[in-house]
């Protein structure tokens, strides 16, 4: 297994976890949710995922193109 596939497991287990704590505290303040709510929230939660996932991707190209660049100049 390849360090970025072992990485991109532990951020998704990490992600679930925290999914998971959110939504009991969602649950604690107002109470149940309903589907509209739940499916709003999802759509949210799916937005800021893949805006996240997005940022990191570009990171992981530019340490790339860095460390290339670095390579050439020494």
């Amino acid at each position: 297994m390849e360090k970025n596939e072992l990485f991109e497991m532990i951020v998704y287990h990490l992600m679930e976890e925290a999914l998971k704590e959110e939504e009991k505290e969602i649950e604690e303040i107002f109470g149940e949710l309903n589907e509209e709510q739940t499916l709003y929230l999802s759509d949210l939660r799916k937005k800021y995922f893949g805006l996240g996932m997005d940022i990191y991707i570009s990171v992981l190209n530019f340490s790339k193109v860095f460390r290339k660049m670095a390579g050439d100049v020494q």
